[in-house]
């Protein structure tokens, strides 16, 4: 059997010079934001012409949107295998993790929310997009969950506000960890978790999930 190879040659290293692009952006934007970046200083910053950036993005806000993709891939794939009921709660985790070990990513993603708060901005439709497709995944599997009598059942308006609520949470850790390296955010989570559970009567024990994660970690890596 012939063995597979990648690509070779010019278009392997066209590919690594997209993603070489897109990495320092990532930094670039989660330094000075989406607005104080410029296709100059990332340019500089790897060592090519702004002219060479051209050749792979048609503008600014096409490299923006090569960025948010990355992001999204990123976390998504560190959610591992979907889920759902309360174990698609837990999987936030994950999300934090993630985060936790690659701070720039985090530094970059929280900018562009930031700024996309403006009227105009090239990210505001993905940000906005971005949120109502998580809250309403978490309004879901609430009722998911109480429907399995994983915990009690919630009507629409409780489930909405759970969801801003955990929302809310993450984004306040995630902005506490940027300032503060040393806050863990996963403890944060598991103790913020643990006093969900108990508010939604849950009868999945906090232990449940960790082992569910754990054992989901390890089917991965196999």
């Amino acid at each position: 059997m012939s063995e597979i190879r990648g690509p070779r040659g010019p278009y392997s290293t066209g590919i690594a010079r997209r993603q070489q692009i897109v990495d320092e952006a990532i930094q670039v934007f989660g330094s000075v934001g989406y607005n104080g970046g410029s296709l100059r200083q990332i340019a500089r910053s790897i060592g090519v012409s702004p002219a060479a950036i051209s050749r792979h993005f048609a503008s600014k806000e096409d490299l923006l949107d090569a960025v948010l993709a990355s992001w999204d891939q990123e976390v998504s794939a560190a959610r591992g295998d979907e889920v759902d009921g309360l174990a698609y709660l837990y999987r936030l985790r994950a999300n934090l993790e993630y985060h936790t070990e690659h701070r720039g990513m985090l530094a970059m993603f929280l900018s562009i929310v930031t700024e996309s708060a403006s009227e105009g901005h090239p990210a505001r439709s993905f940000v906005r997009n971005r949120y109502g497709r998580t809250r309403d995944a978490i309004v879901e599997n609430l009722h998911i969950a109480g429907e399995r009598n994983e915990m009690r059942s919630l009507d629409d308006e409780a489930c909405v506000h759970e969801a801003r609520s955990l929302l809310a949470f993450v984004d306040g850790i995630e902005l506490q960890f940027l300032t503060d390296p040393t806050f863990s955010m996963v403890e944060a989570f598991d103790r913020h978790w643990e006093a969900c559970l108990g508010r939604w009567n849950a009868t999945l024990s906090p232990a449940y999930f960790t082992a569910s994660a754990t054992k989901a970690d390890t089917t991965k890596s196999l």
